[in-house]
């Protein structure tokens, strides 16, 4: 299990080498810009609890600019599986801000997932270092029948671990771990 900690350690890493640098580049070209900026969308949107936090905004003079990053590398390892409270659990592809938790629990609504959103979304920016330049929080999450949809943002990878538990714990009997986002030359 530990060598699992370490691969999705190295994986969080690896995005955060790249939002840093695009983060310095988009404030290069928008000086007065933010990164980790949270919004509540419409009624119409799909999100958890209706919250995104966007990589970065900045206003202009016709409105608001929103920059959202798209790593142009991904940690790429082989397939492999573990066990989460004797669960099987098999890690195909993990994308830090596209990740696809498959299982067959019942339901997952906020009784089982909202104490996580709400510690790892951070929405009153109780764990806000003002120091830090990253929040630390995930940047969205979509529930759908099944599946989790999951852009871990600038959290910990603990907030990745804290999830797949929370699925284990509502009755999974498997799950798998993919992204939306194809590898590089598919």
């Amino acid at each position: 299990m530990e060598g699992f900690r370490q691969l999705i350690s190295q994986v969080r890493d690896h995005y955060l080498q790249q939002f840093r640098v695009f983060v310095e580049v988009q404030q290069q070209q928008w000086p007065s810009g933010h990164a980790e900026v949270k919004f509540e969308l419409s009624d119409k949107n799909e999100l958890f609890r209706r919250l995104y936090c966007t990589d970065f905004v900045a206003k202009a003079d016709d409105g608001l600019v929103v920059r959202e990053m798209f790593p142009d590398r991904i940690l790429e390892f082989e397939p492999a599986s573990f066990q989460l409270r004797g669960v099987p659990v098999i890690m195909e592809r993990l994308v830090w801000d596209d990740v696809r938790l498959h299982h067959d629990a019942d339901a997952l609504g906020d009784a089982e997932l909202g104490q996580w959103f709400d510690y790892w979304f951070d929405v009153d920016d109780r764990r806000l270092d003002p120091a830090s330049e990253i929040a630390g929080v995930i940047h969205s999450l979509s529930i759908e029948v099944g599946q989790l949809n999951v852009d871990f943002g600038t959290a910990d990878a603990e907030a990745f671990w804290d999830v797949l538990d929370r699925v284990a714990a509502a009755g999974a009997t498997n799950i798998r771990v993919t992204s939306g986002r194809e590898p590089a030359g598919s």
